[in-house]
């Protein structure tokens, strides 16, 4: 509240000259900034909340630019292709910053080299001067071999199932190289470990209940739900597997659905059972 009563009086301006009032969104994430300076942080990681080149987040200049794989979501206001949204997505590439790329199509990372080259910005890439060179599934998570942008990290324990989640520390790793400067020497490796081993991801795959197991996901597109789906075949074995299944109206059903198909073939007979969304409707039969 106090963060709210400091900017109060200019969101009143803004919203005075404006036709559209601020969203919450916006509001928000002027208040975290309000908070940043006060404080101040000496680190904040800063996520976009919608695109990139025209979200409120990007008036701030990182000096580190994270690029995660790129795919279709937000259609409706960023286009319905990767490379159209990348395009967008690369904004927050900022003049002299360094951009990490994760893992990304052909065409997806040709936007971003471009845009790259254009701001003059240092590129470190997934595959090329970072990867994950192994991973083992482990007991609650899996054991992982990194290499950084100064070197390899070993014997990593990552409290978290699913290869897209191995890609997503690889990144974070590279991220933190890149913002210290770490070009030789290699971040303290027991700090790394450490760090990783401390790692929670509320509400992806997160496990919220044994006998009945009961794991949440907030995947929302196909992309999300691929992985979703590999990983819960990978690090689970649910007999049966029920799924349950909620989505707003504006994102890819269809696609979540195929996604999702292997592993969840059918949905529920019951005589009372509703009939799908529309959306869905007829993609998947009654069970005989």
């Amino acid at each position: 509240m106090e963060a709210y009563a400091e900017i109060e009086p200019y969101l009143d301006l803004v919203d005075a000259e404006l036709e559209v009032p601020l969203s919450f969104f916006e509001v928000i994430t002027a208040m975290a900034f309000a908070v940043f300076a006060d404080t101040p942080v000496d680190v904040a990681v800063v996520e976009v909340g919608l695109g990139g080149t025209w979200d409120c987040t990007n008036v701030a200049d990182g000096t580190v630019a994270v690029v995660t794989p790129v795919a279709v979501d937000h259609s409706h206001l960023l286009g319905d292709n990767a490379v159209e949204i990348a395009a967008d997505k690369g904004g927050i590439i900022k003049p002299g910053a360094t951009a990490v790329l994760a893992q990304q199509s052909v065409g997806v990372f040709e936007v971003l080299m471009r845009r790259a080259v254009e701001v003059g910005a240092t590129v470190a890439r997934e595959g090329i001067e970072f990867g994950v060179l192994s991973r083992e599934r482990a007991v609650g998570g899996q054991l992982l071999t990194l290499r950084g942008l100064a070197g390899e990290y070993e014997d990593v324990f990552l409290p978290l199932h699913g290869e897209y989640q191995a890609h997503n520390a690889m990144t974070a790793l590279a991220a933190v190289e890149a913002f210290v400067g770490a070009s030789e020497d290699r971040v303290d490796i027991e700090l790394v470990r450490r760090a990783f081993a401390g790692v929670s991801s509320p509400g992806r795959l997160e496990l919220v209940r044994r006998s009945p197991a009961v794991l949440i996901d907030a995947t929302h597109n196909p992309h999300g739900a691929h992985a979703t789906a590999d990983t819960i075949s990978e690090a689970f074995s649910f007999s049966p597997l029920i799924g349950v299944l909620g989505c707003m109206k504006e994102k890819d059903v269809y696609g979540i659905l195929e996604a999702f198909e292997p592993i969840m073939p059918k949905r529920s007979g019951w005589p009372r059972s509703t009939r799908p969304h529309s959306a869905a409707a007829g993609y998947w039969s009654p069970a005989r």
